[in-house]
């Protein structure tokens, strides 16, 4: 779709997303960690037939205000794009994303159900079929000349089919059961009390990360133009598919570690796991992508987003704190109720981007904006590392997490050099640099200690049963289970 929009045309389409996607987060009040929370410490105590009223309080409140936050943006689409966004002609693109309001309210609800539920299957499903539509729906209106307009009606039919289906699985397959278990026999006290004091410093988190999210863009439109907009953005869809590797493991760790005591002798060794096993997919996935920033911006767009490569190589770097926490410390201190310190880290990220990323973009465009974020989010992840080890007494396993790193960076060198000695087409090259990049992490990762026999076999019974990673994961289980029984002979 970027490709078919052009830079230009593609800024403008984010643009039109700003202000929704800031008032969809205003409305949530923390609910929605709330509903994971307590979906997930309810079954955990084995007290599930209070979980209706907790879904139906959570479903009334957003809704409701998601209706009022719809209105307001959809009336106020023109004055929102004249002052705020500095784009006076805007206004009926934001009108339009404004409709997705009520349907992306709905969705997310029901997700973080099915995550408390631990049945994030049914979420998956939802998302993928929010994504289909978009992807199908989408680039087929821009092709028929809709331009912008198809593009952005291509995104609220995504949530559209996405919010009824997930709240028809969440109604059928949950709340109905939960009320005939519990013979209809409710608490009478209300949730939504609950759900708001634990939620509320949450909400305050999401409240200053939606307004740095949003700062961004609006710095973006103040100094710097269309088509480095639309080369950012084109940039963040590659920066969202590490996305797609860190936010399955955060969101999974959410709901365990609310089923775990804060002085269970195995929090420490779970949350090292957790950050070892975040480390061993993210990190190299950072450092490939970056390799081939250059490469895979010009397969996908061609040679128009002449910019995207560079700022995707820059960004993508600030996944490499991931061994220190990132993208996991959330999940750990909301699971254990401390929401207040994850407040605290997400006001450290805001103090900093406010204050340095005007001055930043203004002098270094798009990488001083680049440079604000990261800048931010290291500050903020260093000091919930500390909160955690000095607090809490987690261990990060500092020692094999140095392996991951160094074991991530050796294969860069021989994977460049490859594919500077064989100069083909760039798809060739980046599959190529790729293979071989992986394979040999992959063939370091047991020879340096990093896993060992026992985890890797571990691995094995989780992929006997998904059919696709069965067939994907058991050569590479082969060679790895064999390199480790070499090394424990030796």
């Amino acid at each position: 779709m970027a490709g078919l929009l052009g830079p230009e045309l593609y800024g403008v389409y984010t643009l039109s997303m700003v202000i929704p996607f800031l008032l969809i987060n205003v409305i949530d009040f923390g609910i929605n960690a709330g509903v994971t929370h307590f979906c997930a410490s309810l079954r955990a105590k084995g007290e599930s037939q209070k979980i209706p009223r907790v879904l139906r309080s959570s479903f009334i409140f957003k809704l409701v205000l998601g209706i009022a936050i719809f209105s307001v943006c959809f009336l106020l689409s023109d004055t929102i794009a004249k002052y705020i966004l500095n784009r006076s002609d805007i206004g009926i693109y934001i009108r339009l994303a404004s409709t997705s309001i009520v349907f992306q309210v709905i969705f997310s609800t029901a997700s973080s159900a099915f995550v408390g539920l631990d049945r994030m299957e049914y979420s998956a499903l939802a998302l993928n079929a929010q994504a289909l539509v978009k992807a199908i729906v989408s680039p087929l209106l821009v092709l028929f000349g809709f331009s912008v307009v198809g593009a952005l009606t291509g995104f609220v039919a995504g949530f559209l089919v996405a919010g009824l289906s997930s709240s028809f699985v969440l109604y059928w397959k949950f709340y109905r059961i939960f009320r005939v278990k519990g013979n209809n026999r409710e608490n009478s006290n209300d949730p939504l009390r609950g759900l708001l004091t634990y939620g509320f410093p949450l909400y305050m988190s999401t409240i200053l990360t939606t307004i740095v999210s949003q700062v961004q863009n609006i710095v973006l439109a103040i100094f710097v133009s269309d088509f480095d907009i639309g080369n950012f953005n084109a940039s963040l869809n590659f920066v969202a598919l590490l996305g797609a590797l860190a936010l399955p493991i955060a969101t999974t760790l959410f709901p365990a570690f609310s089923k775990i005591d804060k002085n269970d002798p195995k929090l420490s060794s779970f949350f090292r796991l957790s950050v070892k096993y975040s480390s061993l997919l993210i990190v190299p996935s950072a450092l490939l992508v970056t390799i081939f920033s250059n490469q895979i911006t010009r397969i996908i767009y061609g040679g128009s987003f002449t910019s995207a490569g560079l700022f995707l190589s820059l960004h993508v770097t600030l996944y490499l704190l991931v061994g220190l926490g990132f993208q996991t410390l959330a999940s750990f201190f909301n699971g254990l109720a401390e929401t207040k310190t994850t407040f605290k880290l997400r006001l450290i990220i805001f103090l900093l981007f406010i204050l340095t990323s005007p001055i930043l973009t203004k002098f270094m465009s798009v990488p001083g904006l680049i440079a604000s974020i990261i800048l931010a989010n290291s500050a903020s992840t260093v000091y919930g590392a500390y909160v955690a080890k000095s607090q809490f007494k987690v261990d990060f396993g500092f020692s094999t997490l140095a392996r991951i790193y160094l074991t991530s960076l050796l294969p860069v060198v021989p994977a460049i050099l490859l594919v500077q000695l064989m100069p083909l087409s760039l798809f060739v090259n980046v599959l190529i640099g790729g293979l071989v990049y992986l394979s040999l992490y992959l063939v370091l990762l047991p020879v340096v200690g990093i896993v060992d026999k026992p985890e890797l076999e571990l691995v094995g019974k989780v992929a006997e049963k998904i059919p696709f990673l069965r067939y994907l994961v058991k050569p590479i289980l082969r060679l790895e289970c064999g390199i480790a029984s070499i090394l424990m002979h030796q």
